[in-house]
């Protein structure tokens, strides 16, 4: 099968026209995208021009601060707990004891707080022998 030559010229411009309309819908879509991102870039660059230097340098040590004074109450936190450890252990060791020397125990707290509410290193107890 043969073509005419007007029907290779019509394939040939069908072909061009499919081609030049997907360019076209590349290149808006392009244009779409370059403005967007242009639009993006304006608002980081207004973004980034509201901080000073000054302001970034202050607000980075002021969250420094923040962070060593966590570190801090973190330390101070698990102190407390292995403090309180420490004394379920003792508590446990003292019945324990007790229950042996068939001894009751009748009060058992502790002498109190620090200022910053740590338990001080005695043991307030009453007791009274068992009969048996």
């Amino acid at each position: 099968m043969k073509l005419s030559k007007k029907t290779w010229i019509i394939l040939v411009i069908g072909i061009l026209i499919i081609a030049f309309a997907n360019l076209s819908m590349t290149y808006s879509r392009q244009g779409k995208e370059q403005s967007r991102l242009d639009q993006e870039l304006s608002l980081v660059q207004l973004t980034l021009a509201t901080y000073s230097p000054e302001e970034l340098s202050s607000q980075q040590r002021e969250l420094e601060s923040q962070l060593a004074q966590a570190e801090s109450e973190l330390e101070d936190a698990k102190a407390h707990l292995r403090q309180s450890i420490e004394s379920i252990e003792v508590t446990d060791t003292l019945f324990e004891v007790a229950q042996t020397w068939e001894v009751e125990i009748i009060d058992l707290r502790s002498s109190g707080s620090d200022h910053r509410g740590f338990r001080r290193g005695y043991l307030l107890c009453s007791v009274a022998h068992g009969q048996g």
